[in-house]
């Protein structure tokens, strides 16, 4: 397995795990909601990232000048925590936004659906 093959699988075990003792929702719909969250989030991720470079690629640009500045900074400090830098608060803009949404309305989907179920 190459290391991201294990990185993702790994991050998809732990989360599912996170999400299925957090969610109070019955089962079929707490199955249905713990083992597709994440891939959805990871696939509208890349959906907001391709949406961004096409129609607002200036923040592409400030990723990319994010990436120059922090360079700059840890050649002249030495080094410097990424956590400090202008890159990764940028990347998350970039990544984010549709995929928090997405998984949001998702939850509020199957909360309403088992709402709808138990009056029925």
């Amino acid at each position: 397995m190459d290391v991201i093959e294990v990185l993702l699988t790994g991050a998809y075990i732990v989360g599912t795990y996170v999400f299925w003792r957090n969610i109070s929702f019955p089962q079929p719909r707490k199955a249905l909601f713990c083992l597709s969250i994440l891939p959805l989030v990871f696939a509208t991720m890349f959906i907001n990232i391709w949406l961004v470079n096409r129609y607002f690629p200036e923040l592409m640009d400030m990723l990319a000048q994010a990436k120059v500045h922090d360079a700059q900074v840890r050649a002249q400090l030495g080094y410097v925590p990424r956590r400090s830098g202008q890159e990764a608060p940028v990347a998350f803009l970039i990544a984010t936004p549709l995929s928090g949404i997405v998984g949001y309305c998702w939850y509020l989907f199957l909360k309403v659906w088992g709402r709808q179920s138990a009056g029925a």
